[in-house]
């Protein structure tokens, strides 16, 4: 996946993006961008294609303190927040 493993900050300027994404196996992983920076945003759009073809839901959160959730398929660079979660399998 497109540089998933090389991005951990822990801020997000304000007016950029990112995907989080929290797994037991590969721990908890943050990629930012910035919707201006073109090479940023591609490499955004290719990990979101990533995880939705691994098979991820991708959350995109909104609302602050009233947190809202919406499950998004195509990605948006202006989109914010990204939260990607692996749905539970029955077992």
């Amino acid at each position: 996946m497109a540089r998933m493993a090389e991005a951990t900050l822990t801020g997000v300027p304000a007016g950029h993006g990112v995907i989080s994404k929290l797994t037991s196996d590969d721990g908890d992983f943050r990629l930012p961008w910035n919707p201006e920076d073109p090479d940023e945003v591609a490499n955004a759009r290719q990990a979101f294609r990533d995880l939705r073809a691994g098979g991820y839901a991708i959350y995109r959160i909104t609302g602050g303190r009233r947190e809202r959730r919406e499950v998004i398929t195509e990605f948006d660079p202006q989109a914010g927040q990204l939260v990607a979660v692996r749905p539970n399998r029955g077992g």
